[in-house]
């Protein structure tokens, strides 16, 4: 069985809190996973458009942000050898954000994951 080592995270706004602090808000992406013969891979969510996430000017890069995952319990899933998620929990983040990142609560002030 593959455990999850890290989410995959990319800002996807931002925006500046009550207190007059700027925050972002987080899409999870995907996650990095290491199988059971120590290979690591990528599995990315299929929905995900990198082109859609700012960028700094003149950057054709989107930067990936990789966070240890905080609910160790969701480490370990049925993934198989290829990657494919076998336990249909296509949700893995606190958050849930439409194809166009915006989130469902504004008020998550870290990462969500």
């Amino acid at each position: 069985m593959a455990q999850k080592l890290y989410d995959l995270t990319v800002i996807a706004s931002s925006y500046t809190n009550m207190a007059g602090q700027k925050k972002n808000h987080y899409v999870n992406v995907g996650s990095v996973w290491q199988d059971d013969r120590g290979g690591q891979y990528i599995s990315i969510q299929a929905h995900v458009n990198f082109s859609a996430f700012p960028r700094k000017d003149g950057s054709e890069s989107v930067i990936v942000s990789m966070f240890e995952p905080k609910d160790k319990q969701q480490n370990q899933q049925n993934h198989n050898f290829n990657g494919v998620n076998n336990s249909n929990n296509f949700n893995t983040s606190a958050r849930e954000f439409d194809v166009f990142g915006h989130g469902n609560n504004s008020s998550n002030e870290e990462v969500p994951f």
